[in-house]
């Protein structure tokens, strides 16, 4: 017996869609993902770490690199810019064998500020220069 031929199955050519470019869309007033993040980021750390303001010094290490650094003990008296060179310097700068300039100067500009070591301050600025690394690249 013959087989009979299949019948042919025509189908219809539907035009081909182009896809659409993607086009972002922000408004201006709206903040980036990122930067939404970040703020999010820096107000759980800021409210972990706010307890640390009424804080004091501890015995670790504050007494060598604030109250009893030679470069900052004399800053009310001769001035920020006289002890800047000395803090900078590789040398005169290192407290208990550590090269740490930028803390130094952010207490030596906290005890002029203040007029004395105030630690609230201390704590308020090391919290607020962690918190601004969050936007950091």
């Amino acid at each position: 017996m013959a087989k009979k031929p299949k019948p042919r199955i025509v189908q219809s050519r539907q035009p081909e869609k182009k896809p659409r470019p993607v086009v972002a869309r922000q408004d201006s007033n709206e903040p980036s993902g990122w930067f939404k993040f970040a703020l999010v980021a820096v107000a759980i750390t800021a409210l972990c770490y706010l307890p640390s303001l009424s804080n004091e010094l501890v015995n670790w290490d504050d007494d060598p690199n604030i109250t009893e650094n030679p470069n900052l003990q004399r800053i009310n008296e001769d001035g920020l810019f006289h002890a800047i060179p000395n803090i900078f310097d590789i040398e005169k700068g290192s407290v208990i064998g550590n090269y740490n300039p930028l803390p130094i100067f952010t207490f030596a500009i906290e005890k002029m500020i203040a007029g004395d070591f105030n630690t609230t301050l201390i704590h308020f600025t090391n919290l607020l220069l962690h918190l601004l690394t969050v936007f950091l690249p």
